[in-house]
Protein backbone atom coordinates (compact mmCIF):
# COMPACT_ATOMS: atom_id res chain seq x y z
CA UNK A 1 0.00 0.00 0.00
CA UNK A 2 2.81 2.40 0.92
CA UNK A 3 4.71 1.72 -2.30
CA UNK A 4 1.67 2.24 -4.48
CA UNK A 5 0.95 5.63 -2.88
CA UNK A 6 4.60 6.70 -3.46
CA UNK A 7 4.37 5.86 -7.17
CA UNK A 8 1.21 7.92 -7.61
CA UNK A 9 2.82 10.91 -5.99
CA UNK A 10 5.89 10.61 -8.15
CA UNK A 11 3.81 10.51 -11.33
CA UNK A 12 1.86 13.56 -10.21
CA UNK A 13 5.05 15.54 -9.63
CA UNK A 14 6.42 14.42 -12.98
CA UNK A 15 3.33 15.69 -14.72
CA UNK A 16 3.37 19.03 -12.91
CA UNK A 17 7.01 19.90 -13.59
CA UNK A 18 6.59 20.53 -17.34
CA UNK A 19 3.60 22.72 -16.58
CA UNK A 20 5.71 24.86 -14.21
CA UNK A 21 8.41 25.38 -16.79
CA UNK A 22 5.88 26.18 -19.54
CA UNK A 23 3.76 28.59 -17.51
CA UNK A 24 6.64 30.37 -15.73
CA UNK A 25 8.13 32.13 -18.73
CA UNK A 26 7.00 35.58 -17.54
CA UNK A 27 8.00 35.21 -13.88
CA UNK A 28 11.32 34.69 -12.08
CA UNK A 29 11.00 31.58 -9.94
CA UNK A 30 14.52 31.60 -8.48
CA UNK A 31 16.11 34.68 -6.86
CA UNK A 32 19.87 35.20 -6.53
CA UNK A 33 20.12 36.64 -3.00
CA UNK A 34 23.85 37.27 -3.39
CA UNK A 35 23.37 39.60 -6.37
CA UNK A 36 22.66 42.51 -4.01
CA UNK A 37 26.29 42.45 -2.87
CA UNK A 38 27.96 41.89 -6.25
CA UNK A 39 29.69 44.63 -8.24
CA UNK A 40 27.87 45.53 -11.45
CA UNK A 41 29.93 46.49 -14.49
CA UNK A 42 28.76 49.01 -17.09
CA UNK A 43 30.20 50.24 -20.39
CA UNK A 44 31.34 53.82 -20.93
CA UNK A 45 28.18 54.46 -22.98
CA UNK A 46 25.99 53.65 -19.97
CA UNK A 47 27.62 55.92 -17.35
CA UNK A 48 25.02 57.83 -15.31
CA UNK A 49 25.46 61.58 -15.07
CA UNK A 50 27.40 63.01 -12.10
CA UNK A 51 28.29 59.57 -10.73
CA UNK A 52 31.89 58.51 -10.08
CA UNK A 53 33.07 55.22 -11.59
CA UNK A 54 36.33 53.29 -11.28
CA UNK A 55 37.61 52.01 -14.62
CA UNK A 56 38.93 48.44 -14.73
CA UNK A 57 39.93 47.40 -18.23
CA UNK A 58 36.95 48.15 -20.46
CA UNK A 59 34.40 48.08 -17.63
CA UNK A 60 33.34 50.72 -15.11
CA UNK A 61 32.20 50.19 -11.52
CA UNK A 62 30.35 52.78 -9.45
CA UNK A 63 32.03 53.94 -6.23
CA UNK A 64 30.16 52.69 -3.18
CA UNK A 65 28.68 54.98 -0.54
CA UNK A 66 29.18 53.64 2.98
CA UNK A 67 27.28 54.70 6.06
CA UNK A 68 29.33 56.94 8.32
CA UNK A 69 29.37 58.99 11.49
CA UNK A 70 29.93 62.73 11.33
CA UNK A 71 29.84 65.03 8.34
CA UNK A 72 32.10 67.45 6.51
CA UNK A 73 35.07 66.92 4.22
CA UNK A 74 37.83 67.63 6.74
CA UNK A 75 40.04 64.91 8.28
CA UNK A 76 38.87 64.02 11.77
CA UNK A 77 39.95 60.88 13.62
CA UNK A 78 36.66 60.80 15.52
CA UNK A 79 34.77 60.23 12.25
CA UNK A 80 34.30 56.73 10.84
CA UNK A 81 32.53 54.72 8.13
CA UNK A 82 31.49 51.08 8.09
CA UNK A 83 30.46 48.15 5.92
CA UNK A 84 28.04 45.41 6.95
CA UNK A 85 27.96 42.76 4.19
CA UNK A 86 28.29 45.49 1.52
CA UNK A 87 32.11 45.64 1.55
CA UNK A 88 32.12 43.64 -1.71
CA UNK A 89 30.54 46.65 -3.45
CA UNK A 90 33.69 48.78 -2.98
CA UNK A 91 35.46 48.73 -6.39
CA UNK A 92 39.23 48.44 -6.82
CA UNK A 93 41.31 51.10 -8.57
CA UNK A 94 44.65 49.94 -9.99
CA UNK A 95 47.50 52.31 -10.77
CA UNK A 96 47.14 52.32 -14.56
CA UNK A 97 43.40 53.04 -14.44
CA UNK A 98 41.25 56.12 -13.72
CA UNK A 99 38.05 57.45 -12.22
CA UNK A 100 35.39 58.58 -14.67
CA UNK A 101 32.50 61.01 -14.34
CA UNK A 102 29.99 61.94 -17.02
CA UNK A 103 27.69 64.94 -16.87
CA UNK A 104 25.91 67.72 -18.70
CA UNK A 105 28.58 70.22 -17.66
CA UNK A 106 32.36 70.06 -17.89
CA UNK A 107 33.61 70.47 -14.32
CA UNK A 108 37.36 70.44 -13.77
CA UNK A 109 37.41 72.04 -10.32
CA UNK A 110 39.64 70.40 -7.72
CA UNK A 111 38.08 67.44 -5.92
CA UNK A 112 38.43 66.30 -2.32
CA UNK A 113 39.89 62.86 -1.75
CA UNK A 114 39.55 61.63 1.84
CA UNK A 115 41.44 58.58 2.97
CA UNK A 116 40.14 56.24 5.67
CA UNK A 117 42.23 53.99 7.88
CA UNK A 118 41.34 50.29 7.75
CA UNK A 119 40.36 49.45 11.34
CA UNK A 120 39.45 45.84 10.60
CA UNK A 121 36.38 44.11 11.99
CA UNK A 122 34.65 44.84 15.29
CA UNK A 123 31.27 44.63 16.92
CA UNK A 124 28.95 47.24 15.38
CA UNK A 125 29.71 49.96 17.92
CA UNK A 126 31.15 53.45 17.30
CA UNK A 127 31.29 56.72 19.22
CA UNK A 128 31.85 54.94 22.55
CA UNK A 129 33.87 56.50 25.39
CA UNK A 130 35.91 55.11 28.25
CA UNK A 131 34.56 56.34 31.59
CA UNK A 132 35.34 55.19 35.14
CA UNK A 133 36.44 51.71 34.09
CA UNK A 134 33.68 51.04 31.54
CA UNK A 135 33.11 51.48 27.81
CA UNK A 136 30.09 53.77 27.75
CA UNK A 137 27.63 54.45 24.91
CA UNK A 138 23.98 54.86 23.96
CA UNK A 139 22.64 51.78 22.19
CA UNK A 140 20.19 53.68 19.98
CA UNK A 141 22.76 56.03 18.43
CA UNK A 142 26.07 54.15 18.70
CA UNK A 143 25.13 50.69 17.43
CA UNK A 144 24.27 49.85 13.83
CA UNK A 145 20.91 48.52 12.67
CA UNK A 146 20.75 44.93 11.51
CA UNK A 147 23.82 43.82 13.44
CA UNK A 148 24.55 41.55 16.36
CA UNK A 149 25.45 44.52 18.60
CA UNK A 150 22.11 46.27 17.99
CA UNK A 151 20.22 43.07 18.82
CA UNK A 152 22.26 42.53 21.99
CA UNK A 153 22.24 46.03 23.49
CA UNK A 154 18.95 47.58 22.37
CA UNK A 155 16.63 46.70 25.27
CA UNK A 156 13.67 48.31 27.01
CA UNK A 157 15.63 48.47 30.29
CA UNK A 158 17.94 51.35 29.39
CA UNK A 159 19.59 53.01 26.42
CA UNK A 160 22.70 53.73 28.51
CA UNK A 161 25.15 50.83 28.25
CA UNK A 162 28.37 50.25 30.23
CA UNK A 163 30.54 47.36 28.98
CA UNK A 164 32.42 45.75 31.84
CA UNK A 165 34.33 42.81 30.29
CA UNK A 166 35.01 41.25 26.89
CA UNK A 167 35.71 37.52 26.99
CA UNK A 168 36.30 37.85 30.72
CA UNK A 169 38.90 40.64 30.38
CA UNK A 170 38.06 43.99 32.04
CA UNK A 171 37.88 46.75 29.44
CA UNK A 172 40.45 49.57 29.33
CA UNK A 173 40.94 52.78 27.37
CA UNK A 174 43.44 51.27 24.93
CA UNK A 175 40.66 49.09 23.48
CA UNK A 176 39.03 52.18 21.90
CA UNK A 177 40.35 54.30 19.05
CA UNK A 178 39.52 58.00 18.55
CA UNK A 179 36.29 57.10 16.74
CA UNK A 180 35.05 55.09 19.72
CA UNK A 181 35.50 51.72 17.97
CA UNK A 182 36.70 48.65 19.86
CA UNK A 183 39.87 47.50 18.09
CA UNK A 184 41.74 44.19 17.97
CA UNK A 185 38.75 41.98 17.15
CA UNK A 186 38.58 39.21 14.53
CA UNK A 187 36.21 39.03 11.59
CA UNK A 188 32.91 37.26 12.44
CA UNK A 189 34.24 35.99 15.78
CA UNK A 190 31.84 35.80 18.75
CA UNK A 191 32.68 37.72 21.94
CA UNK A 192 31.09 37.23 25.34
CA UNK A 193 30.38 40.65 26.81
CA UNK A 194 29.16 41.57 30.29
CA UNK A 195 27.53 44.97 30.68
CA UNK A 196 25.14 47.20 32.57
CA UNK A 197 21.97 48.57 30.94
CA UNK A 198 21.27 51.33 33.42
CA UNK A 199 21.43 49.48 36.73
CA UNK A 200 20.55 46.13 35.17
CA UNK A 201 23.41 43.66 34.77
CA UNK A 202 23.54 41.26 31.84
CA UNK A 203 25.70 39.36 29.38
CA UNK A 204 25.51 38.66 25.67
CA UNK A 205 27.43 37.00 22.87
CA UNK A 206 28.12 39.61 20.19
CA UNK A 207 29.63 38.98 16.76
CA UNK A 208 32.32 41.17 15.16
CA UNK A 209 30.31 41.53 11.96
CA UNK A 210 31.20 45.10 10.92
CA UNK A 211 34.21 46.38 8.97
CA UNK A 212 35.17 49.86 10.21
CA UNK A 213 37.16 52.66 8.57
CA UNK A 214 38.44 55.80 10.31
CA UNK A 215 39.05 59.26 8.82
CA UNK A 216 42.80 59.45 8.22
CA UNK A 217 44.18 61.83 5.57
CA UNK A 218 42.89 64.23 2.93
CA UNK A 219 44.07 65.53 -0.43
CA UNK A 220 43.03 67.76 -3.32
CA UNK A 221 42.81 66.19 -6.78
CA UNK A 222 43.67 68.41 -9.74
CA UNK A 223 44.52 65.88 -12.47
CA UNK A 224 41.15 66.08 -14.27
CA UNK A 225 41.00 65.80 -18.07
CA UNK A 226 38.27 65.86 -20.69
CA UNK A 227 38.16 62.74 -22.89
CA UNK A 228 36.41 61.92 -26.16
CA UNK A 229 34.72 58.94 -24.52
CA UNK A 230 31.89 60.89 -22.91
CA UNK A 231 33.44 61.51 -19.49
CA UNK A 232 36.18 63.37 -17.65
CA UNK A 233 39.02 61.24 -16.35
CA UNK A 234 40.41 61.71 -12.84
CA UNK A 235 43.79 60.22 -11.99
CA UNK A 236 45.44 59.78 -8.60
CA UNK A 237 48.98 61.01 -7.80
CA UNK A 238 51.70 58.48 -8.67
CA UNK A 239 53.04 58.46 -5.11
CA UNK A 240 49.70 57.82 -3.39
CA UNK A 241 49.64 54.90 -0.94
CA UNK A 242 47.32 51.89 -1.06
CA UNK A 243 44.17 52.45 0.94
CA UNK A 244 40.44 53.10 1.16
CA UNK A 245 39.39 56.45 -0.30
CA UNK A 246 36.21 58.48 -0.53
CA UNK A 247 36.01 60.81 -3.53
CA UNK A 248 34.26 64.13 -2.99
CA UNK A 249 31.90 62.56 -0.44
CA UNK A 250 30.25 60.48 -3.19
CA UNK A 251 31.56 57.01 -2.42
CA UNK A 252 34.46 54.69 -1.62
CA UNK A 253 36.96 52.75 -3.67
CA UNK A 254 40.01 50.68 -2.76
CA UNK A 255 43.28 51.86 -4.32
CA UNK A 256 46.30 49.70 -5.22
CA UNK A 257 49.47 51.58 -6.23
CA UNK A 258 50.48 48.87 -8.70
CA UNK A 259 49.07 47.48 -11.94
CA UNK A 260 46.50 44.71 -11.68
CA UNK A 261 48.87 41.95 -12.75
CA UNK A 262 51.92 43.18 -10.84
CA UNK A 263 51.06 42.93 -7.14
CA UNK A 264 49.55 40.71 -4.48
CA UNK A 265 46.50 42.37 -2.92
CA UNK A 266 46.60 39.93 0.00
CA UNK A 267 49.91 41.41 1.16
CA UNK A 268 48.86 45.08 1.03
CA UNK A 269 49.07 47.37 4.06
CA UNK A 270 46.21 49.87 3.65
CA UNK A 271 47.40 52.20 6.41
CA UNK A 272 50.88 53.34 5.35
CA UNK A 273 50.87 57.13 5.97
CA UNK A 274 51.29 59.48 3.03
CA UNK A 275 52.23 62.50 5.12
CA UNK A 276 55.31 62.42 7.35
CA UNK A 277 53.66 64.53 10.07
CA UNK A 278 50.49 66.29 11.10
CA UNK A 279 52.11 69.57 10.06
CA UNK A 280 52.58 68.26 6.51
CA UNK A 281 48.91 67.29 6.40
CA UNK A 282 47.82 70.76 7.54
CA UNK A 283 50.11 72.47 5.01
CA UNK A 284 48.64 70.34 2.22
CA UNK A 285 44.97 70.81 3.07
CA UNK A 286 43.98 74.01 4.84
CA UNK A 287 43.38 77.71 4.27
CA UNK A 288 46.70 79.50 3.91
CA UNK A 289 47.63 83.14 4.50
CA UNK A 290 51.03 84.75 3.90
CA UNK A 291 52.54 87.83 5.53
CA UNK A 292 55.99 89.42 5.49
CA UNK A 293 57.88 91.09 8.31
CA UNK A 294 60.55 93.59 7.30
CA UNK A 295 62.23 93.63 10.69
CA UNK A 296 62.63 91.57 13.86
CA UNK A 297 59.85 92.18 16.37
CA UNK A 298 58.90 91.11 19.88
CA UNK A 299 55.60 90.30 21.60
CA UNK A 300 53.59 89.80 18.42
CA UNK A 301 50.55 87.57 17.88
CA UNK A 302 48.73 86.14 14.88
CA UNK A 303 44.99 86.28 15.52
CA UNK A 304 42.25 84.74 13.39
CA UNK A 305 38.50 84.91 13.88
CA UNK A 306 36.03 82.46 12.35
CA UNK A 307 32.34 81.58 12.27
CA UNK A 308 31.83 78.72 14.80
CA UNK A 309 28.73 77.54 12.92
CA UNK A 310 30.87 76.63 9.91
CA UNK A 311 33.18 74.30 11.86
CA UNK A 312 31.54 70.96 11.05
CA UNK A 313 34.27 68.46 11.93
CA UNK A 314 33.23 65.96 14.59
CA UNK A 315 35.86 67.02 17.15
CA UNK A 316 34.96 70.74 16.97
CA UNK A 317 38.68 71.65 16.99
CA UNK A 318 40.23 74.54 15.08
CA UNK A 319 43.99 74.47 14.45
CA UNK A 320 46.43 77.23 13.45
CA UNK A 321 49.85 76.26 12.12
CA UNK A 322 52.41 79.08 11.93
CA UNK A 323 55.53 78.46 9.82
CA UNK A 324 58.54 80.72 10.42
CA UNK A 325 60.83 81.96 7.61
CA UNK A 326 63.41 79.35 8.63
CA UNK A 327 60.86 76.49 8.42
CA UNK A 328 59.99 75.96 12.09
CA UNK A 329 56.36 75.25 13.05
CA UNK A 330 54.18 76.55 15.88
CA UNK A 331 50.79 74.91 16.32
CA UNK A 332 47.84 76.15 18.40
CA UNK A 333 44.36 74.67 18.71
CA UNK A 334 41.08 75.84 20.22
CA UNK A 335 37.45 74.81 20.55
CA UNK A 336 35.11 76.13 17.88
CA UNK A 337 32.94 77.90 20.47
CA UNK A 338 35.67 80.49 21.09
CA UNK A 339 35.33 81.95 17.59
CA UNK A 340 39.00 82.97 17.55
CA UNK A 341 42.46 81.44 17.67
CA UNK A 342 45.73 83.13 18.66
CA UNK A 343 49.39 82.20 18.29
CA UNK A 344 51.87 84.30 20.30
CA UNK A 345 55.42 84.99 19.16
CA UNK A 346 57.89 86.25 21.74
CA UNK A 347 60.38 87.03 18.99
CA UNK A 348 59.57 87.34 15.30
CA UNK A 349 62.28 87.19 12.65
CA UNK A 350 62.02 89.12 9.38
CA UNK A 351 60.87 87.24 6.27
CA UNK A 352 57.86 85.34 4.93
CA UNK A 353 55.50 83.75 7.46
CA UNK A 354 52.79 81.21 6.62
CA UNK A 355 49.52 80.91 8.53
CA UNK A 356 47.52 77.72 7.87
CA UNK A 357 44.07 77.24 9.37
CA UNK A 358 42.01 74.09 9.46
CA UNK A 359 39.27 72.90 8.96
CA UNK A 360 39.57 74.07 5.40
CA UNK A 361 35.81 74.37 4.98
CA UNK A 362 35.21 76.85 7.83
CA UNK A 363 34.47 80.52 7.21
CA UNK A 364 37.37 82.75 8.37
CA UNK A 365 36.33 86.34 9.04
CA UNK A 366 39.71 87.92 9.78
CA UNK A 367 43.43 87.16 10.06
CA UNK A 368 45.81 89.79 11.40
CA UNK A 369 49.10 90.39 13.20
CA UNK A 370 48.79 92.40 16.38
CA UNK A 371 51.18 93.82 18.93
CA UNK A 372 50.89 92.55 22.49
CA UNK A 373 51.74 95.88 24.05
CA UNK A 374 48.98 95.55 26.62
CA UNK A 375 50.09 92.05 27.51
CA UNK A 376 53.71 93.21 27.69
CA UNK A 377 52.80 95.97 30.15
CA UNK A 378 50.87 93.57 32.31
CA UNK A 379 52.57 91.40 34.90
CA UNK A 380 54.21 88.41 33.29
CA UNK A 381 54.99 85.25 35.22
CA UNK A 382 56.58 82.09 33.91
CA UNK A 383 56.09 78.66 35.47
CA UNK A 384 58.10 75.59 34.49
CA UNK A 385 56.81 72.04 34.89
CA UNK A 386 59.21 69.17 34.28
CA UNK A 387 58.16 65.60 33.49
CA UNK A 388 60.86 62.94 33.59
CA UNK A 389 58.74 60.32 31.81
CA UNK A 390 55.97 60.07 29.24
CA UNK A 391 52.49 60.03 30.75
CA UNK A 392 48.86 59.76 29.67
CA UNK A 393 45.81 61.69 30.83
CA UNK A 394 47.71 64.73 32.18
CA UNK A 395 45.81 67.94 32.97
CA UNK A 396 47.95 71.06 33.52
CA UNK A 397 46.31 73.62 35.82
CA UNK A 398 46.81 77.26 36.82
CA UNK A 399 44.94 78.54 39.89
CA UNK A 400 44.42 82.27 40.44
CA UNK A 401 42.45 84.58 42.71
CA UNK A 402 40.34 87.50 41.51
CA UNK A 403 37.93 88.23 38.69
CA UNK A 404 40.27 89.94 36.22
CA UNK A 405 41.46 88.58 32.90
CA UNK A 406 44.27 86.03 32.95
CA UNK A 407 45.95 84.66 29.82
CA UNK A 408 48.04 81.52 30.06
CA UNK A 409 49.69 79.56 27.28
CA UNK A 410 51.73 76.39 27.52
CA UNK A 411 54.83 75.94 25.35
CA UNK A 412 56.45 72.52 24.96
CA UNK A 413 60.05 71.68 24.14
CA UNK A 414 59.32 71.80 20.40
CA UNK A 415 57.82 75.28 20.58
CA UNK A 416 54.21 74.18 20.16
CA UNK A 417 51.72 76.38 22.00
CA UNK A 418 48.51 75.41 23.82
CA UNK A 419 46.07 77.96 25.24
CA UNK A 420 44.69 77.14 28.68
CA UNK A 421 40.94 77.54 29.11
CA UNK A 422 38.65 78.31 32.04
CA UNK A 423 37.51 75.26 33.97
CA UNK A 424 33.74 74.95 33.74
CA UNK A 425 31.51 75.82 36.70
CA UNK A 426 33.84 78.32 38.39
CA UNK A 427 32.59 81.65 37.07
CA UNK A 428 31.04 82.81 40.37
CA UNK A 429 33.89 81.71 42.64
CA UNK A 430 36.80 83.73 44.02
CA UNK A 431 39.46 81.18 43.08
CA UNK A 432 39.50 80.13 39.43
CA UNK A 433 41.36 77.48 37.46
CA UNK A 434 42.67 77.50 33.92
CA UNK A 435 43.54 74.09 32.49
CA UNK A 436 44.62 72.14 29.44
CA UNK A 437 44.29 68.37 29.01
CA UNK A 438 46.86 66.18 27.26
CA UNK A 439 45.75 62.67 26.32
CA UNK A 440 49.46 61.90 25.92
CA UNK A 441 52.27 64.04 27.36
CA UNK A 442 55.88 63.33 26.28
CA UNK A 443 58.59 63.84 28.88
CA UNK A 444 60.36 67.20 29.03
CA UNK A 445 59.96 70.78 30.22
CA UNK A 446 56.70 72.69 29.76
CA UNK A 447 56.65 76.46 30.20
CA UNK A 448 53.46 78.29 31.21
CA UNK A 449 53.54 81.99 30.26
CA UNK A 450 51.00 83.93 32.30
CA UNK A 451 49.87 87.55 31.75
CA UNK A 452 47.64 89.22 34.33
CA UNK A 453 46.86 92.56 35.96
CA UNK A 454 47.00 93.73 39.60
CA UNK A 455 43.36 92.71 40.16
CA UNK A 456 44.37 89.04 40.00
CA UNK A 457 46.87 86.95 41.95
CA UNK A 458 48.42 83.74 40.60
CA UNK A 459 48.37 81.00 43.25
CA UNK A 460 50.09 78.00 41.64
CA UNK A 461 50.77 76.02 38.49
CA UNK A 462 50.38 72.26 38.84
CA UNK A 463 49.03 69.15 37.16
CA UNK A 464 47.01 66.04 37.92
CA UNK A 465 46.22 62.74 36.24
CA UNK A 466 42.70 62.47 34.87
CA UNK A 467 40.55 60.03 36.82
CA UNK A 468 39.23 58.55 33.57
CA UNK A 469 42.69 57.47 32.42
CA UNK A 470 44.89 54.80 33.97
CA UNK A 471 48.63 55.42 34.20
CA UNK A 472 50.32 53.19 31.62
CA UNK A 473 53.95 52.49 30.77
CA UNK A 474 55.10 53.97 27.49
CA UNK A 475 57.24 51.48 25.59
CA UNK A 476 59.72 52.82 23.04
CA UNK A 477 60.71 50.38 20.32
CA UNK A 478 64.14 51.03 18.85
CA UNK A 479 65.11 49.58 15.49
Amino acid sequence: MYCKHFRKTAVLLFLLLPALFLSGCEKQIFQDKGAKYRLKAVNDSALAADVYYVKDGTKFYEVHELNRSGSGRDPDASKCAWAVKDETLIPSYYKNELIARAGKKIDRDALTLERFRDCGYSIALHGAEYEDGYISFKASSCTIKGTSARSAFETDKSDNILIETINGVPVNETMLNEAGIITGMEMNKDYEITYYAGTYYGSAVVTADTHFFQSYEIYSLNDIEITKNGYVSIRLPDDLECGYYDIDGAGFFKYYNFKKADGDTAEVDYNVPYYDSEEDQILAYSQQFVFNLDYAAKNMSVQATFDPNTVTNASGKVIMLLTTPDGRHMKVETEKETGEIICDMEESMPGEWLVNLTPQSMSITDVQIVSNEEAAEATKEVYNLNFDRDMTGVVLTLRYEGNGDVTARITDKDGKSYEMVQKKGQYNETVHTLEYSFAYLPSGEYKINVFHYPDTKILEADYYLSEEVKDVDIITVEE
